[in-house]
């Protein structure tokens, strides 16, 4: 799942926060080697039990204030 937010301190432990609180669990994560601005862009790779959980993790990110887009990225 693609994750864009605003750059910032304490950002990374909210999305890892949203993603813990829906029951899910981060497997892999990728970030750009751009430099820092105002916002980055994480690929977060997830372990869920099936569509309407990963849903779930996606409204459960959308609401945190840091989060400006979070989308499914289909193979």
């Amino acid at each position: 799942m693609h994750v864009l937010l605003k750059n910032g301190k304490g950002v990374l432990a909210q999305v890892a926060a949203a993603v813990a609180a829906a029951e899910a669990d981060i497997t892999h994560i990728a970030m750009g080697a751009e430099p820092a601005a105002d916002s980055a862009e994480l690929v977060l790779q997830l372990s869920v039990r099936d569509r309407l959980h990963l849903a779930d993790v996606l409204r459960a990110l959308r609401r945190c204030a840091a989060v400006m887009r979070a989308a499914r990225v289909k193979p």
